[in-house]
Protein backbone atom coordinates (compact mmCIF):
# COMPACT_ATOMS: atom_id res chain seq x y z
CA UNK A 1 0.00 0.00 0.00
CA UNK A 2 1.25 3.48 -1.28
CA UNK A 3 2.25 5.88 1.88
CA UNK A 4 2.52 8.75 -0.63
CA UNK A 5 1.68 12.05 0.56
CA UNK A 6 0.53 15.26 -0.89
CA UNK A 7 1.36 18.37 0.70
CA UNK A 8 0.57 21.88 -0.48
CA UNK A 9 2.19 25.11 1.13
CA UNK A 10 0.89 28.67 1.18
CA UNK A 11 3.10 31.45 1.97
CA UNK A 12 3.47 35.27 2.61
CA UNK A 13 -0.24 36.40 1.44
CA UNK A 14 0.01 39.72 2.58
CA UNK A 15 -3.60 40.98 2.41
CA UNK A 16 -4.19 44.08 2.28
CA UNK A 17 -0.52 45.30 1.45
CA UNK A 18 0.22 47.62 -0.67
CA UNK A 19 3.05 49.89 -1.86
CA UNK A 20 4.83 52.08 -4.82
CA UNK A 21 5.43 49.26 -7.57
CA UNK A 22 3.79 46.17 -5.79
CA UNK A 23 0.23 46.21 -5.10
CA UNK A 24 -0.95 42.54 -5.71
CA UNK A 25 -1.45 42.54 -1.65
CA UNK A 26 -4.68 44.43 -1.72
CA UNK A 27 -6.04 40.89 -3.84
CA UNK A 28 -4.97 38.78 -1.21
CA UNK A 29 -8.39 37.36 -1.09
CA UNK A 30 -8.73 36.62 -4.65
CA UNK A 31 -5.16 34.81 -4.76
CA UNK A 32 -6.39 32.74 -1.72
CA UNK A 33 -9.72 31.72 -3.06
CA UNK A 34 -7.70 30.83 -6.54
CA UNK A 35 -5.58 28.66 -4.31
CA UNK A 36 -7.95 27.00 -2.67
CA UNK A 37 -10.07 26.35 -5.98
CA UNK A 38 -6.78 24.78 -7.45
CA UNK A 39 -6.05 22.51 -5.02
CA UNK A 40 -9.59 21.20 -4.53
CA UNK A 41 -9.78 21.13 -8.27
CA UNK A 42 -6.87 19.99 -8.93
CA UNK A 43 -4.42 19.12 -6.60
CA UNK A 44 -6.05 17.23 -4.21
CA UNK A 45 -3.33 17.46 -0.93
CA UNK A 46 -3.70 15.39 2.16
CA UNK A 47 -2.69 18.89 3.94
CA UNK A 48 -2.54 22.41 3.39
CA UNK A 49 0.34 24.53 5.23
CA UNK A 50 0.14 27.91 5.67
CA UNK A 51 2.94 29.37 6.92
CA UNK A 52 2.77 33.10 7.47
CA UNK A 53 1.99 36.52 6.71
CA UNK A 54 -1.22 35.93 5.75
CA UNK A 55 -1.55 39.67 6.61
CA UNK A 56 0.42 42.69 5.32
CA UNK A 57 -0.24 44.83 8.48
CA UNK A 58 -1.91 42.77 11.30
CA UNK A 59 -1.85 45.77 13.40
CA UNK A 60 -3.81 48.02 10.93
CA UNK A 61 -7.43 48.61 11.71
CA UNK A 62 -8.52 46.72 8.50
CA UNK A 63 -7.04 43.36 10.52
CA UNK A 64 -9.52 42.15 12.01
CA UNK A 65 -11.89 41.95 9.22
CA UNK A 66 -9.35 41.24 6.66
CA UNK A 67 -8.29 37.89 8.91
CA UNK A 68 -11.92 36.88 9.18
CA UNK A 69 -12.45 37.43 5.35
CA UNK A 70 -9.46 34.75 4.89
CA UNK A 71 -10.73 32.15 7.24
CA UNK A 72 -14.33 32.18 5.83
CA UNK A 73 -12.50 31.59 2.06
CA UNK A 74 -10.24 28.54 3.79
CA UNK A 75 -13.58 27.00 5.37
CA UNK A 76 -14.36 26.25 1.18
CA UNK A 77 -10.97 23.92 1.65
CA UNK A 78 -11.01 20.22 1.16
CA UNK A 79 -9.44 18.29 4.15
CA UNK A 80 -6.88 19.39 6.69
CA UNK A 81 -5.02 23.07 7.32
CA UNK A 82 -2.23 24.15 9.52
CA UNK A 83 -2.11 28.09 9.85
CA UNK A 84 0.94 29.86 11.60
CA UNK A 85 1.67 33.64 12.01
CA UNK A 86 4.44 35.37 10.48
CA UNK A 87 6.09 38.61 11.24
CA UNK A 88 3.41 40.73 9.31
CA UNK A 89 0.44 39.03 11.02
CA UNK A 90 0.72 41.23 14.42
CA UNK A 91 -0.28 39.94 17.77
CA UNK A 92 -0.46 35.78 17.97
CA UNK A 93 -3.72 36.00 20.60
CA UNK A 94 -5.19 38.08 17.93
CA UNK A 95 -4.51 35.91 14.77
CA UNK A 96 -5.68 33.00 16.65
CA UNK A 97 -9.24 34.62 17.73
CA UNK A 98 -9.72 34.13 13.69
CA UNK A 99 -7.82 30.90 12.98
CA UNK A 100 -7.57 27.39 14.45
CA UNK A 101 -4.46 27.37 16.94
CA UNK A 102 -2.85 24.07 16.30
CA UNK A 103 -1.38 21.85 18.75
CA UNK A 104 2.36 21.71 19.44
CA UNK A 105 2.35 17.87 18.03
CA UNK A 106 -0.62 17.35 15.60
CA UNK A 107 -1.44 14.42 13.61
CA UNK A 108 -2.75 14.47 10.02
CA UNK A 109 -2.82 12.09 7.01
CA UNK A 110 -0.17 9.91 8.84
CA UNK A 111 2.27 12.92 9.26
CA UNK A 112 2.96 14.69 12.26
CA UNK A 113 3.05 17.99 12.08
CA UNK A 114 5.10 20.64 14.48
CA UNK A 115 4.28 24.61 13.76
CA UNK A 116 6.67 26.93 15.70
CA UNK A 117 5.99 30.20 16.27
CA UNK A 118 9.36 31.94 16.67
CA UNK A 119 10.07 34.88 18.34
CA UNK A 120 11.59 37.75 15.83
CA UNK A 121 14.83 38.72 15.63
CA UNK A 122 16.68 42.09 14.01
CA UNK A 123 17.26 42.07 10.32
CA UNK A 124 13.22 40.00 10.00
CA UNK A 125 15.29 36.79 11.29
CA UNK A 126 14.29 34.64 13.81
CA UNK A 127 15.05 32.26 16.97
CA UNK A 128 13.74 29.52 18.77
CA UNK A 129 13.96 28.99 22.38
CA UNK A 130 16.25 25.81 23.14
CA UNK A 131 13.11 24.32 25.32
CA UNK A 132 11.47 24.15 21.90
CA UNK A 133 14.06 22.33 20.17
CA UNK A 134 12.63 19.19 22.78
CA UNK A 135 9.78 18.86 20.87
CA UNK A 136 11.03 16.79 17.54
CA UNK A 137 12.31 14.22 20.60
CA UNK A 138 8.77 14.02 21.75
CA UNK A 139 7.35 14.32 18.35
CA UNK A 140 9.75 11.10 17.28
CA UNK A 141 8.84 8.63 20.56
CA UNK A 142 6.51 6.10 19.29
CA UNK A 143 5.84 8.09 15.78
CA UNK A 144 8.10 6.14 12.88
CA UNK A 145 5.82 8.46 10.16
CA UNK A 146 7.12 11.56 8.59
CA UNK A 147 7.58 14.64 10.97
CA UNK A 148 7.71 18.12 9.71
CA UNK A 149 8.21 21.30 11.32
CA UNK A 150 6.82 23.98 9.78
CA UNK A 151 7.74 28.35 10.78
CA UNK A 152 7.51 31.16 9.06
CA UNK A 153 11.72 32.32 8.90
CA UNK A 154 12.87 29.95 6.74
CA UNK A 155 16.33 27.32 8.69
CA UNK A 156 19.46 27.39 6.56
CA UNK A 157 22.99 26.19 7.52
CA UNK A 158 25.10 29.23 8.16
CA UNK A 159 26.55 30.35 5.03
CA UNK A 160 25.01 27.51 2.74
CA UNK A 161 22.16 30.12 1.11
CA UNK A 162 21.97 33.18 -0.24
CA UNK A 163 19.62 34.36 1.97
CA UNK A 164 18.99 37.13 4.17
CA UNK A 165 16.55 35.93 6.06
CA UNK A 166 18.00 32.82 8.88
CA UNK A 167 17.02 31.62 12.58
CA UNK A 168 20.31 32.93 14.45
CA UNK A 169 20.20 29.53 16.47
CA UNK A 170 19.52 27.84 12.99
CA UNK A 171 22.83 25.47 13.43
CA UNK A 172 21.30 23.55 16.73
CA UNK A 173 17.70 23.37 15.42
CA UNK A 174 19.06 21.47 12.07
CA UNK A 175 20.98 19.15 14.61
CA UNK A 176 17.73 18.60 16.63
CA UNK A 177 15.74 18.17 13.65
CA UNK A 178 18.39 15.24 12.47
CA UNK A 179 18.52 13.87 15.36
CA UNK A 180 15.02 13.06 15.88
CA UNK A 181 14.46 12.02 11.97
CA UNK A 182 12.57 14.73 10.59
CA UNK A 183 11.94 14.57 7.28
CA UNK A 184 10.80 18.34 6.27
CA UNK A 185 11.01 21.35 7.47
CA UNK A 186 9.02 24.07 5.76
CA UNK A 187 9.11 27.78 5.94
CA UNK A 188 8.42 31.20 4.17
CA UNK A 189 9.40 34.55 5.10
CA UNK A 190 12.05 34.22 1.86
CA UNK A 191 9.72 35.70 -0.84
CA UNK A 192 11.29 34.20 -4.20
CA UNK A 193 11.47 30.97 -2.24
CA UNK A 194 14.33 28.35 -2.46
CA UNK A 195 15.04 24.81 -4.10
CA UNK A 196 14.66 22.40 -1.47
CA UNK A 197 18.10 21.70 0.44
CA UNK A 198 18.69 18.63 2.26
CA UNK A 199 20.77 18.31 5.62
CA UNK A 200 20.85 14.63 6.63
CA UNK A 201 17.63 13.30 6.78
CA UNK A 202 15.91 16.66 6.86
CA UNK A 203 15.10 18.90 3.70
CA UNK A 204 14.68 22.06 4.75
CA UNK A 205 12.23 23.64 1.83
CA UNK A 206 11.28 27.75 1.52
CA UNK A 207 8.29 28.07 -0.45
CA UNK A 208 7.63 31.28 -2.73
CA UNK A 209 5.40 34.49 -1.87
CA UNK A 210 2.21 33.88 -3.24
CA UNK A 211 1.69 37.81 -3.03
CA UNK A 212 4.32 38.02 -6.21
CA UNK A 213 3.35 37.69 -9.23
CA UNK A 214 3.01 34.97 -11.11
CA UNK A 215 1.41 33.79 -7.66
CA UNK A 216 3.04 30.41 -6.65
CA UNK A 217 2.27 28.12 -3.97
CA UNK A 218 4.45 24.91 -3.56
CA UNK A 219 3.31 21.47 -3.72
CA UNK A 220 5.37 18.72 -2.14
CA UNK A 221 5.22 15.11 -2.71
CA UNK A 222 6.50 12.64 -0.30
CA UNK A 223 6.98 8.98 -0.72
CA UNK A 224 8.76 7.27 1.57
CA UNK A 225 12.17 8.83 1.64
CA UNK A 226 12.48 10.74 -1.29
CA UNK A 227 10.89 14.35 -1.53
CA UNK A 228 10.21 16.45 -4.43
CA UNK A 229 8.60 19.92 -5.10
CA UNK A 230 6.97 22.05 -7.64
CA UNK A 231 5.78 25.30 -7.62
CA UNK A 232 2.01 26.26 -9.22
CA UNK A 233 1.45 29.45 -11.02
CA UNK A 234 -2.10 30.96 -10.06
CA UNK A 235 -1.36 32.98 -13.42
CA UNK A 236 -1.00 31.61 -16.42
CA UNK A 237 1.39 32.57 -19.04
CA UNK A 238 0.90 35.01 -21.15
CA UNK A 239 2.68 33.62 -24.15
CA UNK A 240 -0.10 31.16 -23.99
CA UNK A 241 -1.98 33.39 -25.11
CA UNK A 242 -5.46 33.07 -23.34
CA UNK A 243 -8.71 35.05 -23.48
CA UNK A 244 -11.35 35.27 -20.93
CA UNK A 245 -14.47 36.38 -23.41
CA UNK A 246 -17.36 36.04 -20.12
CA UNK A 247 -16.91 38.86 -17.72
CA UNK A 248 -19.96 40.63 -16.52
CA UNK A 249 -20.05 44.07 -14.95
CA UNK A 250 -21.45 46.41 -12.39
CA UNK A 251 -24.77 46.26 -15.15
CA UNK A 252 -25.53 42.83 -14.27
CA UNK A 253 -28.60 41.74 -12.00
CA UNK A 254 -26.42 38.92 -10.82
CA UNK A 255 -23.39 40.56 -10.82
CA UNK A 256 -21.28 40.39 -7.22
CA UNK A 257 -18.58 42.36 -7.65
CA UNK A 258 -17.30 42.49 -11.16
CA UNK A 259 -16.70 45.38 -12.99
CA UNK A 260 -14.94 46.91 -16.03
CA UNK A 261 -12.36 48.34 -14.74
CA UNK A 262 -10.95 45.91 -12.08
CA UNK A 263 -11.77 43.59 -14.56
CA UNK A 264 -9.34 44.64 -16.68
CA UNK A 265 -7.15 44.95 -14.24
CA UNK A 266 -7.30 41.82 -12.86
CA UNK A 267 -6.91 39.41 -16.40
CA UNK A 268 -3.80 41.66 -17.00
CA UNK A 269 -1.94 40.42 -13.90
CA UNK A 270 -3.12 37.00 -14.27
CA UNK A 271 -1.36 36.77 -17.30
CA UNK A 272 -4.77 37.12 -20.21
CA UNK A 273 -4.20 38.08 -23.30
CA UNK A 274 -7.37 39.30 -23.98
CA UNK A 275 -10.28 39.84 -21.84
CA UNK A 276 -14.23 40.39 -22.53
CA UNK A 277 -16.96 41.76 -21.11
CA UNK A 278 -20.55 40.39 -21.87
CA UNK A 279 -23.69 41.69 -20.04
CA UNK A 280 -26.98 39.58 -19.90
CA UNK A 281 -28.87 41.74 -22.71
CA UNK A 282 -32.18 40.99 -20.68
CA UNK A 283 -30.99 42.47 -18.11
CA UNK A 284 -29.73 45.75 -19.54
CA UNK A 285 -32.86 46.38 -21.41
CA UNK A 286 -36.08 45.01 -18.47
CA UNK A 287 -36.10 46.13 -15.45
CA UNK A 288 -34.23 43.28 -12.42
CA UNK A 289 -38.35 42.62 -11.71
CA UNK A 290 -39.07 41.76 -15.23
CA UNK A 291 -36.15 39.87 -16.01
CA UNK A 292 -36.56 37.11 -13.09
CA UNK A 293 -40.24 36.94 -13.48
CA UNK A 294 -39.10 35.85 -16.79
CA UNK A 295 -41.42 38.67 -18.68
CA UNK A 296 -37.90 39.35 -20.75
CA UNK A 297 -38.25 35.43 -22.06
CA UNK A 298 -41.62 35.66 -22.85
CA UNK A 299 -41.94 38.87 -24.48
CA UNK A 300 -38.67 38.80 -26.01
CA UNK A 301 -37.20 42.48 -27.43
CA UNK A 302 -40.61 44.00 -28.41
CA UNK A 303 -41.48 44.07 -24.55
CA UNK A 304 -38.38 46.38 -23.73
CA UNK A 305 -40.11 49.07 -21.93
CA UNK A 306 -37.60 52.40 -22.84
CA UNK A 307 -36.88 53.65 -19.51
CA UNK A 308 -35.33 50.32 -18.67
CA UNK A 309 -33.04 50.55 -21.16
CA UNK A 310 -29.48 50.76 -20.12
CA UNK A 311 -27.53 50.11 -23.69
CA UNK A 312 -26.01 53.29 -24.00
CA UNK A 313 -24.39 53.34 -20.38
CA UNK A 314 -23.33 49.72 -20.99
CA UNK A 315 -21.18 50.48 -23.89
CA UNK A 316 -20.37 53.93 -22.64
CA UNK A 317 -18.61 52.21 -19.73
CA UNK A 318 -17.07 49.56 -21.75
CA UNK A 319 -15.28 52.86 -23.93
CA UNK A 320 -13.83 53.60 -21.09
CA UNK A 321 -11.63 50.30 -20.94
CA UNK A 322 -12.02 49.04 -25.08
CA UNK A 323 -8.68 48.61 -26.39
CA UNK A 324 -6.78 45.89 -28.10
CA UNK A 325 -6.59 43.69 -25.30
CA UNK A 326 -10.29 44.68 -23.76
CA UNK A 327 -13.09 43.56 -25.48
CA UNK A 328 -17.09 44.56 -25.10
CA UNK A 329 -19.56 42.40 -25.99
CA UNK A 330 -22.70 41.23 -24.65
CA UNK A 331 -24.15 37.51 -23.30
CA UNK A 332 -27.63 37.66 -25.80
CA UNK A 333 -30.87 35.65 -23.73
CA UNK A 334 -33.28 34.59 -26.03
CA UNK A 335 -37.19 34.49 -25.52
CA UNK A 336 -39.24 31.22 -25.66
CA UNK A 337 -39.70 31.71 -29.61
CA UNK A 338 -35.47 31.39 -30.23
CA UNK A 339 -35.22 34.87 -31.22
CA UNK A 340 -32.34 36.94 -29.76
CA UNK A 341 -33.74 39.77 -27.13
CA UNK A 342 -31.33 41.98 -29.47
CA UNK A 343 -32.07 45.06 -31.17
CA UNK A 344 -30.17 45.83 -34.15
CA UNK A 345 -28.23 49.28 -33.56
CA UNK A 346 -26.80 47.07 -30.08
CA UNK A 347 -25.75 43.99 -32.24
CA UNK A 348 -23.44 46.89 -34.66
CA UNK A 349 -22.26 47.79 -31.22
CA UNK A 350 -20.86 44.46 -29.71
CA UNK A 351 -17.45 43.35 -30.56
CA UNK A 352 -19.02 40.01 -30.14
CA UNK A 353 -21.74 37.89 -29.33
CA UNK A 354 -22.14 35.02 -26.37
CA UNK A 355 -25.35 32.92 -27.00
CA UNK A 356 -27.03 31.34 -23.84
CA UNK A 357 -30.03 29.36 -23.25
CA UNK A 358 -31.34 30.75 -19.65
CA UNK A 359 -35.11 29.85 -19.64
CA UNK A 360 -37.21 26.85 -21.50
CA UNK A 361 -40.90 26.54 -21.00
CA UNK A 362 -40.84 23.19 -20.81
CA UNK A 363 -38.88 24.09 -17.32
CA UNK A 364 -41.35 26.41 -16.36
CA UNK A 365 -43.38 23.72 -14.14
CA UNK A 366 -42.65 21.73 -11.56
CA UNK A 367 -43.41 18.82 -13.18
CA UNK A 368 -41.39 18.26 -16.72
CA UNK A 369 -40.95 15.56 -19.13
CA UNK A 370 -37.27 14.60 -20.20
CA UNK A 371 -38.22 14.42 -23.75
CA UNK A 372 -40.10 17.21 -23.78
CA UNK A 373 -36.91 19.38 -22.01
CA UNK A 374 -34.27 17.88 -24.47
CA UNK A 375 -36.42 18.32 -27.81
CA UNK A 376 -36.38 22.40 -26.97
CA UNK A 377 -33.09 22.26 -25.41
CA UNK A 378 -31.66 21.00 -29.35
CA UNK A 379 -34.29 23.67 -30.80
CA UNK A 380 -32.69 25.82 -28.90
CA UNK A 381 -29.32 25.10 -29.97
CA UNK A 382 -30.39 24.97 -33.20
CA UNK A 383 -32.29 28.35 -33.09
CA UNK A 384 -29.32 30.38 -31.25
CA UNK A 385 -26.62 29.25 -33.88
CA UNK A 386 -28.38 30.41 -36.83
CA UNK A 387 -28.48 34.07 -35.31
CA UNK A 388 -24.78 35.25 -35.86
CA UNK A 389 -23.63 34.70 -32.08
CA UNK A 390 -19.44 33.86 -31.70
CA UNK A 391 -20.04 31.43 -29.12
CA UNK A 392 -22.72 29.11 -27.05
CA UNK A 393 -22.22 30.29 -23.58
CA UNK A 394 -22.20 27.38 -21.14
CA UNK A 395 -23.79 25.05 -24.05
CA UNK A 396 -25.98 22.38 -21.38
CA UNK A 397 -25.94 24.26 -18.37
CA UNK A 398 -29.90 24.53 -18.53
CA UNK A 399 -30.34 21.05 -18.26
CA UNK A 400 -27.69 19.65 -16.16
CA UNK A 401 -28.99 22.08 -13.19
CA UNK A 402 -31.76 20.23 -13.73
CA UNK A 403 -30.27 16.18 -13.66
CA UNK A 404 -31.18 15.19 -17.21
CA UNK A 405 -28.36 12.98 -18.67
CA UNK A 406 -26.17 14.83 -21.64
CA UNK A 407 -26.48 11.36 -23.56
CA UNK A 408 -24.29 10.78 -26.87
CA UNK A 409 -27.48 11.90 -28.96
CA UNK A 410 -27.88 15.34 -27.43
CA UNK A 411 -23.97 15.91 -27.83
CA UNK A 412 -23.64 14.92 -31.28
CA UNK A 413 -26.64 17.50 -31.58
CA UNK A 414 -25.24 20.44 -29.96
CA UNK A 415 -21.48 19.66 -32.17
CA UNK A 416 -22.81 19.31 -35.20
CA UNK A 417 -24.97 22.63 -34.98
CA UNK A 418 -21.82 24.11 -33.76
CA UNK A 419 -19.85 23.00 -36.86
CA UNK A 420 -22.35 23.95 -38.80
CA UNK A 421 -22.66 27.52 -38.00
CA UNK A 422 -19.09 27.96 -37.41
CA UNK A 423 -19.93 28.83 -33.67
CA UNK A 424 -17.12 28.35 -30.74
CA UNK A 425 -18.49 26.10 -28.16
CA UNK A 426 -17.75 27.68 -24.29
CA UNK A 427 -15.83 25.33 -21.70
CA UNK A 428 -17.56 26.78 -18.61
CA UNK A 429 -17.16 25.13 -15.16
CA UNK A 430 -20.47 26.96 -13.19
CA UNK A 431 -22.27 23.86 -12.31
CA UNK A 432 -19.86 21.02 -13.52
CA UNK A 433 -18.62 22.11 -16.91
CA UNK A 434 -19.37 20.31 -20.27
CA UNK A 435 -18.99 16.74 -20.24
CA UNK A 436 -15.33 15.57 -21.69
CA UNK A 437 -16.85 13.94 -24.43
CA UNK A 438 -18.45 16.67 -25.91
CA UNK A 439 -15.04 18.79 -25.35
CA UNK A 440 -13.06 15.37 -27.10
CA UNK A 441 -15.96 15.89 -29.79
CA UNK A 442 -15.56 19.36 -30.52
CA UNK A 443 -11.65 18.87 -31.64
CA UNK A 444 -12.50 16.38 -33.69
CA UNK A 445 -14.66 18.15 -35.80
CA UNK A 446 -13.12 21.45 -35.52
CA UNK A 447 -15.23 23.38 -33.21
CA UNK A 448 -13.26 25.98 -31.75
CA UNK A 449 -13.58 25.97 -27.62
CA UNK A 450 -13.85 29.25 -25.85
CA UNK A 451 -12.44 29.68 -22.12
CA UNK A 452 -14.82 31.37 -19.93
CA UNK A 453 -14.67 32.62 -16.70
CA UNK A 454 -18.68 33.13 -16.51
CA UNK A 455 -16.95 35.62 -13.72
CA UNK A 456 -19.92 37.57 -11.50
CA UNK A 457 -17.28 37.68 -8.85
CA UNK A 458 -13.56 39.20 -9.09
CA UNK A 459 -12.67 35.81 -8.12
CA UNK A 460 -13.35 34.04 -11.14
CA UNK A 461 -11.79 36.09 -13.69
CA UNK A 462 -9.00 33.88 -15.91
CA UNK A 463 -9.23 31.60 -13.22
CA UNK A 464 -8.18 28.57 -15.87
CA UNK A 465 -6.03 26.41 -14.09
CA UNK A 466 -9.14 24.04 -13.70
CA UNK A 467 -10.35 24.49 -17.50
CA UNK A 468 -6.98 23.61 -19.11
CA UNK A 469 -6.95 20.51 -16.58
CA UNK A 470 -9.72 19.31 -18.70
CA UNK A 471 -8.45 20.38 -21.60
CA UNK A 472 -5.12 18.20 -21.04
CA UNK A 473 -7.85 15.34 -20.00
CA UNK A 474 -9.72 15.73 -23.49
CA UNK A 475 -6.28 15.43 -25.20
CA UNK A 476 -5.80 18.72 -26.39
CA UNK A 477 -2.70 19.54 -27.94
CA UNK A 478 0.00 21.23 -26.70
CA UNK A 479 -0.22 24.21 -28.82
CA UNK A 480 -3.39 25.42 -27.87
CA UNK A 481 -3.72 28.23 -30.43
CA UNK A 482 -4.94 24.95 -32.25
CA UNK A 483 -8.16 24.58 -30.44
CA UNK A 484 -9.09 27.57 -29.04
CA UNK A 485 -11.31 30.47 -30.08
CA UNK A 486 -9.66 33.74 -30.20
CA UNK A 487 -11.60 37.36 -31.61
CA UNK A 488 -10.16 38.68 -34.63
CA UNK A 489 -8.12 41.53 -34.61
Amino acid sequence: MSTARTIAVIADLHYGWSEEGRRDGEIGDILLYRAVTHLNDIIKPDVTLLVGDLLGDGDAPTAITERNCLRDILQHLHGPHVIIPGNHDGDTEAFYDSFDRPPDIMDVAGMRVLPFIDEDRPGYCAARPAAELERFRRAREGFDGSIIALQHVPVFPDGAVDCPYNHVDAEPIIEAMNDADVQLCISGHYHRGHQPLRIGPTTLVTAPALYVSPFELLVIRLDGDRVTSESRSLAVDPAMGLCDYHIHTEFGYCAQDSEFARGVDLGRRFGMAQVGFAEHSGQLYFTEEDYWSGRCHREGVEGLTPYANRMDAYFEGGAAVRGPDVRVGLELDFDYQGRAVLQDRDRRRADYLLGSIHRMTTLEHDRWDARAVIEEFCWMVDAIVAQGVDVLAHPFRIIRRDGIDISRPIIEHAVEALHRSNTAAEINLHMGGPPIEFVTLCMERGVKLALGGDAHHLLDIGNFAPHLALLEEAGAPSDLNEVLFRLKD
